[in-house]
């Protein structure tokens, strides 16, 4: 399981991050407590998804060490049901 405190963000995430206005809390529950993770299309990353009533939050992020993540990029879409 992924620790939040260790994840390095990149300037694109960073962006995304504020495009999408993911909160602080919103990445932290999506890292450590996703409700599941994909193999991402970006080579050597895995997308963590958490879903709430009508958001789904993902970040796409890749391991650098054994405690140390980098997350690449962030997204959030509106969920239709």
């Amino acid at each position: 399981m992924p620790k939040w405190t260790t994840a390095v963000l990149t300037d694109w995430a960073i962006r995304r991050i504020h495009y999408h206005s993911i909160t602080d809390g919103e990445l932290a529950d999506t890292f450590e407590k996703y409700d599941y993770r994909e193999y991402s299309s970006e080579r050597g990353c895995l997308n963590f998804v958490k879903r709430w009533l009508r958001w789904e939050v993902g970040i796409t992020a890749r391991q650098k060490a054994v405690d140390q993540w980098i997350i690449v990029s962030a997204w959030k879409r509106k969920l239709f049901k």
